[in-house]
């Protein structure tokens, strides 16, 4: 039998997609080599698919931030 300070707590998710801006700027292959290596896996993960999640009128030429 389980208890309550055995379960995870409970969070509300937001899919709003926020984005907190972390300052970095890569101008070339190299340092956005550099800055994938040492940056937040979420950060990554919102810029390759958050495009696809965000509503939109048009029908842009690339679908997600690196692409672009």
């Amino acid at each position: 039998m389980s208890t309550n300070a055995d379960r995870e707590p409970f969070f509300v998710k937001d899919c709003a997609l926020v984005t907190i801006a972390t300052g970095k700027k890569a101008q070339n292959l190299k340092e956005m080599r550099e800055h994938l290596l040492n940056i937040h896996l979420g950060s990554v993960y919102h810029h390759f698919w958050g495009g696809l999640l965000r509503p939109r009128f048009d029908e842009p030429e690339y679908n997600n931030d690196f692409a672009q």
